[in-house]
């Protein structure tokens, strides 16, 4: 009886060390980019995180009571520091280690800018306002809260999955503020701080937390480079990079994330490997993806879609790609060559029409815009499952 009166409080300290260490270690783990998660890991994660604070106290309270029965023994003492040792680590986000939150966005005039025509730019409109977030600052951040003309959005880009998605941050009147909680299939979840709920980047959607299943709303945004951008928005505003991290967005994310192996895959006829680039429409329930190369190729590609006709259009800059939806049995439209500064027509139907890269012709009449998905086939493909690909190459 003396034996079990002098070990059972260094095992039961022994036991709230293991269980305030799995509480702290055990959701990092689960969610890191490096391994694919299941819907239930992500659940399970989210619940650990939301339970630290209930749990740790009690890990710490049995160390203390484990120290009053024994407190002459090293082992337990020792054991009740490494412990209490998790408390200050539940405040620490390994995710936003690499990639730190920016607090406080910098925006500056479009002809202010210093950067590189051609860099590459999320690019959004909200109440006549234009805005656009260089996608190597974004890159590293991955996400941006903002704010605009009094609207709240959120502008994100995962490098992981190549997936770039502005979306409202205003849910029913409740102004969310999100930050960086980990991966699922290497595509971002970002945790907003009022509920502490989950919500997958690239669908918009909480997946675990008081608020699972709602949507945010999606603000239509352009990847675009920043030459096209400013010919197309002179008054518009664009994210400064922080010169706090000037170094980090030197550094290729895109790259790196495309020689990272996908922890996802798929076993169909479609040709296409997981980090293949491909541009993503949705007409109702019928996805398809088109090859983003074949597209710049093409510079124009009419496919039938879900009962009516898709347009996609690729800029006067080489890259950008535009699509319209179009009803069954519309004219036939022809990209004509790009000239002059890139605003004048980029296409004419078969009337004679002539159609700037806005889908408006001549006179003020506008085709009805396309919300689409440029990024990795596999991050398309796990969201969009029943998606069939264009046979153009």
């Amino acid at each position: 009886m003396r034996f079990f009166h002098r070990v059972l409080p260094f095992f039961a300290a022994l036991v709230a060390l293991t269980v305030a260490a799995f509480f702290i270690f055990w959701p990092w783990w689960a969610l890191l980019p490096s391994h694919p998660q299941s819907k239930d890991v992500v659940l399970i994660a989210a619940r650990v995180v939301a339970w630290r604070w209930r749990i740790l106290p009690l890990c710490f309270a049995a160390c203390v009571r484990a120290l009053i029965a024994r407190r002459y023994s090293i082992g337990i003492w020792l054991v009740a520091f490494l412990t209490a040792a998790c408390w200050p680590l539940m405040l620490v986000n390994p995710f936003e280690q690499n990639s730190k939150p920016l607090p406080s966005p910098k925006f500056v005039s479009t002809w202010e800018s210093e950067m590189d025509g051609n860099e590459r730019v999320l690019a959004i409109t909200v109440r006549g306002q234009s805005r656009a977030y260089p996608l190597r600052v974004l890159a590293y951040h991955q996400i941006v809260n903002d704010t605009i003309d009094w609207v709240a959005v959120v502008a994100t880009y995962s490098p992981m999955s190549h997936s770039a998605r502005v979306w409202s941050r205003n849910l029913g009147g409740l102004i969310l503020e999100f930050h960086l909680a980990g991966y699922v299939n290497q595509n971002p979840v970002m945790q907003e701080a009022k509920t502490g709920s989950w919500w997958q980047q690239g669908i918009g959607r909480a997946i675990a937390g008081r608020m699972q299943g709602k949507r945010l709303g999606l603000i239509h945004s352009d990847e675009m480079t920043l030459r096209q951008w400013k010919v197309e928005q002179p008054g518009g505003t664009l994210l400064v990079p922080d010169p706090a991290f000037e170094q980090l967005y030197a550094k290729d994310w895109t790259a790196d994330a495309a020689s990272t192996p996908a922890v996802i895959g798929f076993d169909d006829d479609s040709g296409l490997v997981s980090r293949d680039i491909v541009v993503g429409a949705r007409i109702k329930d019928d996805p398809r993806a088109f090859r983003y190369e074949a597209l710049r190729k093409a510079r124009l590609v009419m496919e039938a879609l879900g009962g009516s006709i898709v347009l996609l259009v690729t800029g006067p800059d080489g890259e950008t790609v535009r699509g319209w939806k179009l009803p069954a049995g519309t004219l036939a439209f022809t990209r004509l060559p790009d000239e002059g500064d890139g605003t004048g027509p980029v296409m004419t139907d078969s009337d004679g029409q002539r159609w700037n890269f806005h889908g408006c012709n001549q006179d003020g009449f506008c085709l009805e815009p396309l919300d689409l998905v440029k990024e990795y086939w596999f991050e398309w493909r796990s969201v969009n499952t029943e998606s069939t690909v264009s046979g153009l190459r």
